[in-house]
């Protein structure tokens, strides 16, 4: 596929902001960057959607963060900027690129006061063009509320790392049909839907609540009710509680799993 860059704007902080075209450009409140779209989802077909972000003096860059629905990968292409992939900071070189897959924690950081720009290639394509708008929409007396969930519906997510058993079981179910991740209505804990059906949910680290039908888990108890990793909490209708201590635990528990998900379809 060829995609043809539109010529670069000027990023004139004066200068009216137009969010839904591709060439716009947005200043983040507080910090004086300017995010310019090159490509947005529609002009790939979705595959990928291309960013610059010019970070001014006074920008610093986001605290280590991840998505859970896209990668993204950051090409430097002026100043001095570091990376952080999850384990540890590296200043990166100009030209150089670096990718963060998705539900990987990263960072950037400008650690001088000169100005610096970056490229942002998200794949799939999405439009983050509106997150920016948003983001600079904000009031300086906005509150912390707020902002969590302007980044909440945005797919940015601060804090460590995910629970890596979450991730796995994630990772397993959610090419299992038209599903999709967010935040559970059962409180702040990742979780699965099926269209407005929340089938699963993170209760803690390495706990995993699933929805299941009472004919599916009368089918499969002989064969699971005696698992270790599973159990049927009293007065917990239609769910049911997996203890996954590692992937083999998944494997084992795979055919439960996949009847479960297959059930609420």
């Amino acid at each position: 596929m060829t995609t043809t860059l539109p010529t670069m704007p000027e990023t004139d902080t004066d200068t009216d902001t137009d969010t839904d075209a591709a060439s716009s450009s947005i200043v983040c409140l507080g910090s004086g960057a300017t995010i310019t779209t090159l490509v947005m989802p529609e002009g790939s077909n979705g595959a990928f959607s291309l960013y610059r972000w010019d970070l001014a003096e006074t920008t610093r860059g986001p605290s280590e963060h991840f998505h859970r629905g896209f990668a993204e990968s950051f090409i430097l292409l002026s100043g001095e900027v570091a990376f952080y992939d999850g384990r540890g900071w590296r200043d990166l070189s100009i030209g150089e690129a670096v990718h963060a897959r998705a539900r990987q924690v990263h960072a950037l950081r400008k650690a001088n006061d000169e100005p610096a720009s970056v490229l942002m290639l998200l794949v799939p394509g999405v439009s983050r063009h509106r997150y920016f708008a948003e983001l600079a929409a904000l009031d300086e007396h906005a509150s912390a509320a707020a902002i969590r969930e302007l980044h909440r519906r945005h797919d940015n997510e601060f804090g460590p790392p995910p629970d890596e058993t979450w991730e796995a079981f994630a990772g397993l179910v959610l090419p299992m049909g038209v599903m999709h991740e967010r935040t559970s209505r059962y409180g702040d804990k990742p979780a699965i839907y099926l269209g407005c059906r929340e089938i699963a949910h993170s209760q803690a680290p390495g706990v995993i609540d699933l929805r299941i039908t009472g004919a599916v888990w009368a089918r499969l108890r002989a064969n699971f009710g005696e698992d270790c990793a599973v159990s049927a909490p009293t007065g917990r209708r239609d769910w049911i509680e997996l203890t996954v201590g590692s992937p083999t635990d998944l494997d084992r528990l795979l055919p439960l799993i996949a009847a479960a998900v297959t059930a609420n379809q």
